[in-house]
């Protein structure tokens, strides 16, 4: 899943190779905007659930290898209706709750199992230019996790909140 309206970066590194191709393989709708800079693929999705397929082929001068990504656009906005997780405040200084909100089925076509089911596993955040700047797993059955902040400097970031069946991408300003 990737934050729809806004400008996505792969920020790949191909370690050993001389030269890096992207190609579209396909996308929903097919008008996708995209482009390669150096080893990075950058595209953007405008409307929710929007999909797209890239290859990379890196090439050295022992052969080239083909590597598929499939993207999904989703709400980052962090706003309430249906999301399965929860980040307050937002936005965040030093720290920030992550929740499952108590949010009663048939909320987007989670059933009452899916909605008891739901836990808090790992949380990936990370800043503008795709990089991981905190990682964390939690135990199983996780319902509510404090997360410290002090490390990230003032900017926006993406918080990567999910257990094994599921991930949900939240949107979090950080002000110090």
């Amino acid at each position: 899943p990737v934050c729809l309206s806004q400008t996505t970066s792969t920020n790949m590194q191909a370690f050993g190779a001389n030269n890096v191709t992207w190609s579209k393989i396909s996308s929903n709708p097919s008008n996708i905007t995209w482009n390669q800079n150096g080893n990075n693929l950058s595209f953007y999705f405008w409307g929710l659930n929007q999909t797209a397929v890239f290859r990379m082929e890196p090439t050295n001068g022992c052969s080239t290898a083909s590597y598929d990504f499939g993207f999904t656009s989703v709400d980052c906005s962090g706003g309430g209706g249906c999301d399965r997780y929860s980040v307050s405040p937002n936005p965040a200084s030093e720290s920030a709750d992550i929740i499952v909100p108590n949010i009663p089925p048939p909320c987007d076509g989670m059933t009452a199992a899916q909605a008891t089911q739901l836990d808090i596993t790992e949380i990936t955040i990370y800043d503008q230019s795709g990089m991981v700047k905190k990682k964390a797993k939690y135990a199983d059955k996780t319902k509510k996790v404090h997360v410290n902040l002090s490390g990230l400097k003032t900017g926006v970031y993406i918080f990567e909140i999910g257990n094994k069946a599921y991930k949900e991408r939240k949107q979090v300003i950080i002000n110090k």
